[in-house]
């Protein structure tokens, strides 16, 4: 029995998964992507990294003098800077 023939075969059927794979990760990082800046979006449609914290814009109060400055910090942070 010639074995040239069976490794040719062999080769194709691997290469036909190959392209499945390929295709299936391209599909993946897509979709990595897209999840990515669905969850990299606050509550107010304003677009911050998922990893960097962010201090959004003051809104005081015109009846007393409080404002409220809303923030994110990663649940990592160590320090605070400023």
């Amino acid at each position: 029995m010639e074995l040239i023939p069976i490794v040719v075969k062999a080769m194709q059927e691997q290469d036909i998964n190959m392209k499945k794979q390929e295709a299936e990760i391209a599909n993946l990082k897509s979709e990595i992507k897209e999840l990515r800046t669905l969850i990299s979006k606050n509550y107010n449609g304003s677009t911050t990294t998922s990893m960097a914290g962010y201090l959004e814009q003051n809104n005081p109060n015109p009846l007393n003098n409080n404002t409220v400055i809303k923030y994110f910090t990663p649940n990592d942070t160590k320090t605070l800077k400023y």
